[in-house]
């Protein structure tokens, strides 16, 4: 399986695996994201990966950044923004690391409520 670039709104898989990733999104608004992203091929790149029945088993979104990225130190940069993978394709190993990514950074977040007697 390799990834092929996807240049085309009309491709079934790449919108469908979207709306999983997103569902409380609406499918017009999917299909704008997916034509803009076209429009701006030397900004914006998508990828999908399909199995051997050619039906999508995961995509990938990138785009080039030139506001800060964390975990990095320069600009433009590279942001792989989204990525999904079928339930049956997944437990095969860490994508983003067999991709060659590095982690930079985790964030953990805490919160605690103000009000008299309560934490959160």
């Amino acid at each position: 399986m390799k990834p092929e670039p996807l240049t085309a709104v009309d491709d079934v898989d790449w919108l469908s695996m979207r709306m999983e990733l997103w569902p409380d999104c609406p499918r017009q608004r999917h299909l704008e994201e997916m034509a803009s992203f076209l429009r701006e091929p030397t900004r914006f790149v998508q990828f999908i990966v399909r199995n051997s029945g050619g039906r999508g088993i995961g995509f990938a979104e990138a785009s080039v950044r030139t506001d800060y990225v964390n975990g990095t130190s320069s600009s433009p940069d590279a942001y792989l923004g989204d990525l999904n993978v079928a339930p049956a394709a997944r437990g095969k190993g860490a994508v983003y690391t067999q991709l060659g990514c590095v982690e930079t950074e985790r964030a953990v977040f805490f919160s605690k409520s103000l009000g008299p007697g309560k934490a959160d």
